[in-house]
């Protein structure tokens, strides 16, 4: 595979910096541009010929017209052009003040129809051609990371090491944005695991103060899902039934001669009162008749 390395230094007189373009012969190029705007405001025309187009907008703010469409990238942010079919005019704007720092990777239609992936993975972007936007995750700086770092590479790795880690930068986007879909026998299979290791956590003397936060980590979930996960099984909520669980321990140690008080504080209560009402409410006696 060849490759073919382009650098332009203050690539024009209202733009002041350094961008490095590498282009490969199976159809992929990426570019890296570092520019100040020098003028209060440079706009200039940019014909997006047919290409799937990565953008990651690393310092500064990207300012697009594409399709129709003004995009506006943060930092930490890029989005996903998929113009596949037909040439497309828009411009790029600049505003003085900040520098920019962008990454570019650009996908040619015979690079997508040799690289050996599904094609169903493009067919949302095709049938839609929008743009879609999203946030720079953590695994995906770390790839833009290893690929701007990627000369320090002997240079006889460095075309394999880039191509490798542009597509899997593309594929990390595409799953970012459009998710695996889970078939129902598999969210079951999920959920039933997830409420076995919940109720193994419940019962466990140590973690029995947990937040539901805590507890939600614990179990590979958000509080929202296992929550109603719970309620749907048990037809009880977490709380409440971990409320049950304090409660059954208290009447133990009251039956193993401990004081009210002593049960209170380790049903979570630090009023006897509220204990003994919710006691009453659990088991219909006061703990203070149990003997």
């Amino acid at each position: 595979m060849k490759a073919k390395f382009y650098q332009h230094i203050d690539p024009s007189p209202e733009l002041l910096g350094i961008m490095n373009y590498r282009e490969f012969d199976n159809g992929l190029a990426w570019k890296l541009a570092q520019l100040q705007c020098q003028p209060k405001r440079f706009s200039e025309q940019i014909l997006f010929h047919p290409s799937l187009r990565l953008i990651f907008t690393l310092e500064g703010q990207t300012h697009l017209n594409y399709a129709d469409r003004t995009i506006t990238l943060n930092r930490g942010e890029g989005v996903i052009l998929p113009n596949l079919g037909c040439e497309i005019q828009g411009n790029k704007s600049f505003y003085a003040g900040y520098r920019q720092k962008e990454l570019v990777l650009f996908f040619e239609p015979e690079w997508i129809d040799n690289i050996g992936i599904d094609e169903s993975l493009f067919f949302h972007l095709e049938q839609r051609a929008v743009p879609h936007q999203f946030k720079i995750t953590g695994s995906i700086e770390l790839l833009i990371r290893q690929l701007m770092h990627s000369e320090d590479h002997p240079t006889q790795w460095q075309t394999p090491i880039q191509n490798n880690l542009c597509t899997t930068l593309l594929l990390e986007v595409m799953q970012t944005l459009f998710p695996p879909q889970i078939s129902g026998q598999q969210q079951k299979k999920i959920a039933s695991k997830r409420l076995e290791r919940l109720l193994s956590l419940l019962h466990d003397e140590q973690t029995i103060d947990w937040n539901m936060k805590q507890i939600a980590q614990y179990c590979c979930s958000n509080t929202t899902t296992l929550q109603r996960e719970f309620k749907e099984h048990y037809n009880t909520t977490i709380m409440n039934y971990l409320r049950q669980i304090k409660m059954q321990r208290a009447k133990h140690a009251l039956l193993g001669g401990a004081l009210v008080s002593e049960a209170a504080q380790l049903a979570g209560y630090r009023k006897i009162e509220c204990f003994s009402q919710q006691f009453y409410n659990q088991f219909g006696i006061y703990p203070s008749k149990i003997k």
